[in-house]
């Protein structure tokens, strides 16, 4: 009778379809996604609908490899209590990466050359922390404001520039469509 070989695999990586090794991507979450994972089902169909396509992806978790920082934390504390509460239990053992003195200069050259709105530094600080940190992905909602063609095409310029690998800015149906179509 024929058994199923069983193999050892080195940490974060998975086999793909075709029998192979492959490493797990690396995704960075920042806060918004988090938001929509753990607020009451919207009212609104399009937040509703972003909500449904966090909640799929968050079920699909278990194929990436995912990452917070001290800025996400910072942020998901914020406002009502009891939410907060909520948000901080999800991400509870999640890996957190250090929020550098690289990624802090990173953010700063980000907004100087004008790739992020001064008023957005956390914003800059997920950017630098995702490159920083050699992230595949930076999970992100509500950044309409990054999410254009000519202004992403200028993140990904600027941080090249400074020596860095961008991470792919993508919502979490994006993420799921990168998965399946892998």
């Amino acid at each position: 009778m024929w058994r199923q070989p069983t193999c050892q695999l080195p940490a974060g990586g998975v086999y793909s379809v075709n029998g192979g090794y492959m490493q797990k991507k690396r995704v960075y979450v920042e806060s918004s996604v988090i938001s929509y994972l753990t607020a009451r089902p919207a009212r609104v169909l399009v937040k509703l609908a972003k909500q449904q396509q966090t909640w799929d992806w968050w079920e699909q978790r278990n194929h990436w490899e995912l990452f917070i920082s001290p800025v996400v934390i910072r942020e998901i504390r914020r406002g009502d209590a009891e939410a907060a509460r909520k948000r901080l239990s999800v991400v509870d053992g999640l890996s957190s990466v250090p929020e550098t003195s690289e990624a802090q200069q990173l953010a700063e050259y980000l907004i100087a050359v004008e790739a992020v709105p001064e008023k957005l530094f956390d914003d800059a600080m997920h950017l630098a922390i995702a490159a920083i940190h050699d992230m595949d992905y930076l999970l992100m909602w509500n950044q309409t404001h990054l999410f254009n063609a000519d202004r992403i095409e200028m993140l990904y310029k600027a941080i090249r520039k400074a020596g860095r690998k961008p991470a792919v800015l993508v919502r979490p149906d994006g993420l799921l469509e990168t998965h399946h179509d892998s």
